[in-house]
Protein backbone atom coordinates (compact mmCIF):
# COMPACT_ATOMS: atom_id res chain seq x y z
CA UNK A 1 0.00 0.00 0.00
CA UNK A 2 1.54 3.63 -1.02
CA UNK A 3 2.25 6.32 1.51
CA UNK A 4 -0.12 8.34 -0.19
CA UNK A 5 -3.34 5.43 0.16
CA UNK A 6 -6.09 7.76 2.03
CA UNK A 7 -7.06 4.48 3.92
CA UNK A 8 -3.50 4.20 5.22
CA UNK A 9 -3.02 8.24 6.06
CA UNK A 10 -6.49 7.66 7.88
CA UNK A 11 -5.63 4.32 10.05
CA UNK A 12 -2.08 6.32 10.96
CA UNK A 13 -3.60 9.45 11.92
CA UNK A 14 -6.01 7.17 14.48
CA UNK A 15 -3.95 5.61 15.49
CA UNK A 16 -1.25 8.05 16.93
CA UNK A 17 -3.57 10.25 18.10
CA UNK A 18 -4.71 7.35 20.40
CA UNK A 19 -5.75 8.82 23.78
CA UNK A 20 -2.53 8.62 26.72
CA UNK A 21 -0.63 7.34 23.81
CA UNK A 22 3.21 8.63 22.69
CA UNK A 23 4.55 8.45 19.40
CA UNK A 24 8.00 9.52 18.11
CA UNK A 25 10.23 9.75 15.45
CA UNK A 26 13.67 9.38 14.86
CA UNK A 27 15.22 11.87 11.89
CA UNK A 28 18.86 11.50 9.94
CA UNK A 29 20.57 14.66 9.71
CA UNK A 30 18.68 15.17 6.23
CA UNK A 31 15.56 15.06 7.74
CA UNK A 32 14.11 12.07 6.34
CA UNK A 33 12.22 9.23 8.75
CA UNK A 34 15.26 6.31 10.52
CA UNK A 35 12.51 5.01 13.01
CA UNK A 36 9.06 5.17 14.90
CA UNK A 37 7.95 3.85 18.09
CA UNK A 38 4.56 4.01 19.90
CA UNK A 39 3.59 3.30 23.64
CA UNK A 40 -0.40 3.27 24.10
CA UNK A 41 -2.27 1.95 27.45
CA UNK A 42 -3.33 -1.50 27.61
CA UNK A 43 -6.35 -2.88 28.84
CA UNK A 44 -4.99 -3.90 32.09
CA UNK A 45 -4.40 -0.75 34.36
CA UNK A 46 -0.76 0.54 34.83
CA UNK A 47 0.24 -1.34 32.06
CA UNK A 48 1.83 0.02 28.70
CA UNK A 49 2.00 -1.17 25.02
CA UNK A 50 5.05 -0.14 22.45
CA UNK A 51 4.57 -1.32 19.18
CA UNK A 52 5.70 -0.14 16.14
CA UNK A 53 9.17 -0.29 16.91
CA UNK A 54 11.14 0.27 14.02
CA UNK A 55 15.05 1.47 13.72
CA UNK A 56 17.14 1.34 10.71
CA UNK A 57 19.49 0.27 13.16
CA UNK A 58 19.95 -1.33 16.51
CA UNK A 59 20.88 2.36 18.18
CA UNK A 60 18.39 4.23 16.41
CA UNK A 61 15.45 1.48 17.77
CA UNK A 62 17.43 1.22 21.20
CA UNK A 63 17.04 5.47 21.55
CA UNK A 64 13.53 5.59 20.77
CA UNK A 65 12.25 2.71 23.10
CA UNK A 66 13.76 4.76 25.99
CA UNK A 67 12.18 7.90 24.85
CA UNK A 68 9.05 5.73 25.18
CA UNK A 69 9.95 4.29 28.29
CA UNK A 70 11.02 7.84 29.68
CA UNK A 71 7.60 8.79 31.05
CA UNK A 72 6.56 5.58 32.60
CA UNK A 73 6.89 4.81 35.90
CA UNK A 74 5.89 1.82 38.17
CA UNK A 75 4.12 0.90 35.79
CA UNK A 76 4.55 -2.45 33.54
CA UNK A 77 5.53 -2.04 29.91
CA UNK A 78 5.40 -4.72 27.28
CA UNK A 79 6.94 -4.66 23.48
CA UNK A 80 3.89 -5.68 21.24
CA UNK A 81 5.96 -8.16 18.78
CA UNK A 82 4.25 -9.05 15.47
Amino acid sequence: MSSDNPVRKKFLREWINIPDCAAFVALDGRGQIVGFGQRRPAIQAKNHLIGPLYGVDTNTAMALLQRLCQDVTGEKISLDIW
